[in-house]
């Protein structure tokens, strides 16, 4: 008799213990899966931008911070990261404008519904390669619709005015897709009797529109605006595809730069140390992106 009663003491006991050790039993495979291919690379990169690296990734040498004051002081680090932040103003609130403007337009549901969101959010299947070869075409500056259209003569890709906003215009194509499928959804996801209130009692479309729709999407445009920063400020591929950082080096990003600098030139240890930067700055501009959100985010 004892022995069962301790024999079901013992298993209550091992039920107790797996109940509690359950959640993290879960938990693990994911969390095996962001030490190796998040955290650790990142201590990883850190630790070599600390030190002279060869071309097979082994740190030779110690340099300290010797690393980061030559990227800080190399001019052509400063003038990417302009660019980069240029083509972030420029690029954010234009992808962000463009798929509100088309989640508002096809936030009713009509009969062609389902086509006209299709073709909303067609850029989001296409590549980027894809994308840039497209816009080549377009831009190219004797056989290019975009001219023909206009009745211009503008070497779109190849004048320093007007190269970066070109890449600017490939990207937020880019994005539309993606970005106007969080808006529709956040749209379809209000509640109909606040609209309905809002009609009865006289407001108009514009009205409700700025009073009750915009600021119950708020937290989804915050953040498609925090994802949108992050990927306009590591954006390389159209500047790799389109313009190689020409002309006059008005297209360089910052990761082509690192790219440039670490991959083509072989300086990897410079590499390490403005990818480290690289995180610092975009880092910074999310955590003061989170200091405006306790002013305009309505989580309601």
């Amino acid at each position: 008799m004892r022995r069962t009663r301790a024999h079901a003491a013992g298993r209550r006991r091992g039920l107790r213990n797996y109940r509690t050790l359950e959640p993290y039993v879960y938990a693990l495979p994911a969390l095996i899966f962001a030490v190796m291919f998040t955290y650790y690379p990142f201590l990883r990169t850190f630790y070599n931008s600390l030190f002279v690296v060869n071309i097979y990734g082994q740190a030779t040498r110690f340099l300290g911070l010797a690393n980061y004051r030559g990227v800080l002081a190399n001019k052509n680090f400063l003038e990417a990261l302009v660019n980069s932040l240029k083509y972030t103003a420029m690029g954010v609130p234009s992808s962000l404008l463009i798929s509100l403007f088309l989640a508002l337009m096809a936030e009713r549901e009509r009969s062609c519904s389902r086509v006209s969101e299709m073709l909303f959010s067609l850029p989001m299947a296409v590549s980027m390669s894809t994308t840039c070869m497209i816009f080549k075409l377009l831009l190219n500056p004797t056989v290019g619709y975009l001219n023909y259209a206009l009745g211009i003569k503008v070497n779109w890709l190849h004048d320093v005015k007007t190269a970066l906003p070109a890449l600017v215009a490939t990207s937020v194509w880019t994005n539309i897709g993606y970005q106007f499928i969080f808006l529709m959804a956040a749209l379809r996801g209000i509640p109909t009797d606040l609209q309905e209130a809002a009609s009865i009692e006289g407001a108009g479309w514009l009205a409700r529109t700025r009073r009750i729709t915009l600021p119950l999407i708020t937290p989804t445009i915050f953040y498609l605006m925090c994802t949108d920063i992050v990927m306009n400020m590591m954006m390389a591929g159209p500047t790799m595809v389109l313009t190689r950082g020409n002309p006059r080096r008005s297209t360089v990003t910052l990761i082509y730069h690192m790219y440039d600098r670490s991959i083509y030139n072989q300086f990897w240890g410079y590499g390490y140390a403005m990818s480290v930067l690289i995180f610092l700055i975009i880092f910074g501009m999310i955590l003061l992106a989170f200091r405006m959100e306790r002013r305009g985010v309505h989580y309601a």
